[in-house]
C-alpha cells in the first residue's frame, strides 16, 4: 500500500480510535510519519480525526530491552497486539494468578 491509499488507511485507523503509536508499530513507520499522514488525510478531505485523542498512556513497556522485545514481537503479532499490549497482558496475568514468585524465581518470598 502506497501513496494516497496509505494516507487514507492511516486516517481511517486513527478515526477508529487506534493510537498513533499502535498505527506506527503496526505499519513499521515512525510516529512522526503517522502524524503527517493524518494531517495530510485531513487536508485532502479524507476520513481522519480532528486530532488524536490521548487516553491514559502506559509508557513503561517502551523500556523493554531489545532482546525481550524481539522475543515478544512474534507472540504479540500472533495475538494481534502490540508489544506493549502483550507486556501489559502478561504482567496482569502474572499478578492476577499469583505467579510472581514462580516467574521470577529470585528467592524472595511473596508479600
Amino acid at each position: 500500500m502506497k501513496g494516497l491509499a496509505r494516507i487514507k488507511y492511516v486516517g481511517e485507523l486513527a478515526l477508529s480510535g487506534v493510537s498513533p503509536e499502535q498505527i506506527a508499530e503496526r505499519l513499521g513507520l515512525k510516529l512522526s510519519t503517522i502524524q503527517t499522514y493524518v494531517c495530510e488525510a485531513r487536508a485532502l478531505g479524507m476520513p481522519a480525526p480532528p486530532r488524536f485523542s490521548r487516553p491514559y498512556k502506559q509508557r513503561w513497556p517502551q523500556n523493554i530491552g531489545p532482546e525481550a522485545r524481539a522475543a515478544l514481537k512474534p507472540q504479540a503479532k500472533a495475538r494481534g497486539m502490540t508489544i506493549g499490549q502483550l507486556a501489559v497482558a502478561l504482567v496482569e496475568a502474572v499478578a492476577r494468578d499469583g505467579l510472581i514468585q514462580a516467574v521470577l524465581d529470585d528467592g524472595e518470598k511473596d508479600a
